[in-house]
């Protein structure tokens, strides 16, 4: 793969003809798939053969964008996220049902 066009997570990108901005959530060259979200959060799978075939330049992060977790309130963010420090310790301590 070109290093120019290489996908990079995190980066938004936007292909030439579609004018639709997009950011890479993954890349992942040994399962050969490329996910992308577009700004009403729906998600793409490409693989990297169609990466280079569309060749999506790079842009600037569209204004008020918010990611996939950055709309949860703090205790959805934990669901999501998983459990916090304090959840960790309870499932290390030994069962105790009395």
């Amino acid at each position: 793969m070109s290093r120019e066009n290489e996908p990079i997570e995190d980066e938004w990108y936007e292909l030439p003809d579609r004018g639709r901005p997009f950011c890479v959530v993954s890349a992942d060259e040994d399962e050969d798939i490329i996910e992308i979200q577009y700004e009403d959060g729906i998600t793409e799978e490409l693989d990297f053969e169609a990466w280079e075939e569309l060749a999506p330049e790079p842009i600037e992060a569209p204004t008020g964008w918010v990611g996939v977790y950055d709309d949860l309130n703090e205790e959805e963010k934990g669901f999501a996220q998983g459990c916090d420090e304090a959840e960790e310790e309870e499932w290390n301590e030994p069962y105790d049902d009395e």
